[in-house]
C-alpha cells in the first residue's frame, strides 16, 4: 500500500487522555520503599505553618493551605510533599503534589522522593499515581543520576527513562549504556519520552524496524496526546514518506494503524456520528492492516447508535469480491439483542440483505424470529427459512448376530 494514499484518507479528529506505554505504569512498587533507606521521624516538627490564601493568590485556598507560600527548597521539600500526600481528597492531593513536582529541581528532587518513602514507612499511605509522576519528573530533572537512583527496579527505571528521554533522548541512551542496562528492555519507555516532544521522530524510530517489542498502539496514543490526532497524522505521514519508504511493512505499523482507527471510532461515537467511521474504513478496504475486529466494532456501533440500514449496505460493499465468511458481521447478533427495535427500523430490502450476513446459528436465529414474530410475522418466517437444515439422524448400524454358545 502506498503511504500517501493511506494518510490522505484519514479524517481529522480530536481526542484526549494520556495513555502509558504499558498497562499499570502508574503504580508504586513495594521494592521502591525497601530498596532505598532513610526516613525523617521528626518530619512533623519540620512542617512549615500553613499560609492562608492571600488576595493575590491564584490557587484555591485548599491548595494554598497545603502548599504554603514559601519557595520550595531541598530543606523543606520533604515536609511539604509529605503534607500534600497526607491529603485524603484525591483531586486536592494530586493537584498539590503536581504543583510541587512542577517546582522540582536537581537540588530538591531527592528530598521530594524521600517524602514518598517516609509517608509509606511512617503511615502506610501509598500514592501510586503521584509516585509515577514523581519518578518521571526525577528522570527529566536528574537525567543520568535518575538512571542510577532507580536502576534497582525495572518499573521505576522505565518511568525515569521516559522522563529523561523527554528532554534528552541521546543522553538517555548513553546513560543506559554506561549503566550496563539492556536498551531493548527500555524501548517503550524511551520512545514514549521521545514522543512527548517529537512525535514524528518517535514514530519513525518505531517504524524503522530497529526496535523489537514496540508497543505501537500505546505510542500512537502518546503521539495523539502530544500533538492531537491531526498532528499525529501529519507526523505519521512524514515517517511513512521518509526513505526508504517501506515503513508500512514494519511490524509496528499494524498496531499504529489500529490505534489510529480506534481513536477515530471513539471520537465519532462520542459525538454521535458513528457513520463517519464506516466511510473511513471503506476507504481502507482490501488493505492488509484492516482487521476484522475494527469492522465488527464499527458495524456494531452504527447498528446501535447510527443508521442500521446504512450499516447493512456498508457490510455488503465491504464484502464484495470477498471469499469465506462475511467480514464485520461477528457482533450483529449482539447489536440486535441489545436493541431489538433495530429489526423494525430496517426496510424490507435491508432486512433481506441482513439475513445472509447473520451467523447461521440455529439457536440465535430462533431468538431473532421470536423477536419479530408479533410485529413482523413475515420476517420471522424469513428468518426460519434462513436456518440451516437440521442434521440428518444417524443411520442405525445393524448389529451382528450373536453366535449360539454350545451347551
Amino acid at each position: 500500500m502506498h503511504s500517501t494514499r493511506f494518510l490522505q484518507l484519514i479524517t481529522v479528529a480530536a481526542v484526549a487522555g494520556a495513555i502509558g506505554y504499558y498497562a499499570g505504569r502508574q503504580s508504586e512498587p513495594a521494592a521502591a520503599v525497601t530498596s532505598m533507606s532513610g526516613k525523617s521521624p521528626e518530619i512533623k516538627k519540620a512542617l512549615p505553618a500553613a499560609q492562608p490564601s492571600g488576595p493575590a493568590s491564584t490557587l484555591p485556598a485548599s491548595l494554598t493551605k497545603l502548599r504554603g507560600e514559601e519557595p520550595l527548597t531541598s530543606a523543606n521539600a520533604t515536609a511539604l510533599t509529605f503534607r500534600a500526600l497526607e491529603e485524603s481528597d484525591p483531586v486536592t492531593r494530586m493537584a498539590a503534589t503536581t504543583i510541587l513536582l512542577e517546582s522540582m529541581t536537581p537540588e530538591n528532587a531527592l528530598a521530594i522522593r524521600q517524602a514518598f518513602l517516609d509517608i509509606t514507612t511512617q503511615t502506610g499511605r501509598q500514592s501510586p499515581a503521584e509516585w509515577a509522576l514523581m519518578v518521571q519528573r526525577c528522570g527529566a530533572v536528574l537525567g543520568a543520576k535518575a538512571i542510577k537512583e532507580f536502576a534497582a527496579d525495572t518499573h521505576n527505571l522505565a518511568l525515569a527513562v521516559e522522563g529523561f528521554a523527554s528532554v534528552d533522548p541521546a543522553g538517555t541512551l548513553a546513560a543506559l549504556k554506561e549503566a550496563g542496562i539492556e536498551r531493548a528492555q527500555m524501548t517503550n519507555a524511551w520512545l514514549a519520552g521521545v514522543c512527548r516532544k517529537d512525535p514524528q521522530k518517535a514514530l519513525a524510530l518505531a517504524l524503522s524496524g530497529d526496535h523489537d517489542g514496540v508497543n505501537a498502539g500505546a505510542l500512537l496514543k502518546q503521539a495523539i496526546q502530544a500533538a492531537g490526532i491531526e498532528g499525529a497524522r501529519e507526523a505519521l505521514q512524514r515517517a511513512l514518506d521518509a526513505p526508504p519508504g517501506d515503513a508500512v511493512s514494519s511490524p509496528a505499523f499494524p498496531g499504529i494503524f489500529d490505534a489510529l482507527a480506534k481513536a477515530l471510532a471513539h471520537k465519532y461515537t462520542t459525538n454521535g456520528t458513528p457513520g463517519e467511521m464506516l466511510k473511513w474504513l471503506e476507504q481502507q478496504k482490501d488493505q492488509p492492516h484492516l482487521s476484522d475486529g475494527l469492522l465488527n466494532d464499527a458495524a456494531y456501533d452504527n447498528m446501535l447508535k447510527g443508521d442500521p440500514g446504512e450499516t447493512v449496505a456498508w457490510l455488503g460493499r465491504m464484502n464484495t469480491g470477498q471469499t469465506g465468511p462475511p467480514a464485520g458481521t461477528a457482533r450483529l447478533f449482539d447489536a440486535v439483542v441489545t436493541d431489538p427495535k433495530i429489526l423494525n427500523k430496517l426496510d424490507d430490502a435491508s432486512f433481506a440483505r441482513l439475513l445472509p450476513l447473520m451467523e447461521k446459528d440455529p439457536l440465535k436465529l430462533q431468538v431473532l424470529a421470536a423477536m419479530v414474530e408479533e410485529t413482523h410475522p413475515g420476517r420471522a418466517n424469513q428468518i426460519r427459512a434462513a436456518m440451516p437444515p437440521a442434521p440428518a439422524p444417524p443411520v442405525p448400524v445393524p448389529s451382528a448376530p450373536v453366535p449360539e454358545r454350545d451347551q
